[in-house]
């Protein structure tokens, strides 16, 4: 019974060593895919007329390559400013969530001043992080359902 248990083992062993397992590898191992990634996402850029940091982010934010094409050539935008609003806008979608919740459990007296005095706040402090003017800041809210155009008139003044 033992001969039947060992004589595997002794031909699974042979097969390793047959088959070079012990030996080292003969070139160093460097795997070209992340190069070719790097190279590609270069050629884009470049296709594109962005940097290459630019068109990472803007990927990043989901956006594809027809849609970067439509945003800076056919809107005349920047890379720069298509970043900058979706910044603002997920921050903002973070901003309003969080203004709800407060507001929400307050009494119903209190709710809309409440929640005009944090959205002030909280809006002042997106311009802030993200440099943007009131006019770009406007621009930028006009285009999304957040605050409605009164809403909007009162907190950004």
């Amino acid at each position: 019974m033992r001969t039947r248990m060992v004589a595997p083992g002794v031909l699974w062993l042979a097969n390793v060593v047959a088959l070079g397992a012990g030996e080292p590898p003969r070139t160093p191992a460097t795997d070209p895919k992340p190069q070719a990634a790097a190279a590609m996402l270069e050629a884009d850029a470049k296709k594109l007329g962005l940097g290459v940091a630019e068109l990472k982010r803007l990927r990043e934010f989901g956006f594809t390559d027809s849609e970067i094409l439509d945003q800076t050539s056919g809107k005349k935008r920047t890379a720069r400013q298509v970043i900058t609003e979706r910044e603002v806008i997920n921050d903002l979608v973070k901003v309003v969530a969080d203004v709800n919740v407060r507001v929400s459990q307050l009494p119903t007296k209190q709710q809309p001043a409440e929640r005009e005095a944090l959205l002030k706040d909280a809006l002042a402090k997106v311009r802030r992080d993200h440099r943007t003017s009131r006019e770009e800041m406007r621009r930028i809210l006009a285009g999304t359902n957040f605050l409605t155009s009164a809403e909007l008139d009162r907190v950004l003044g």
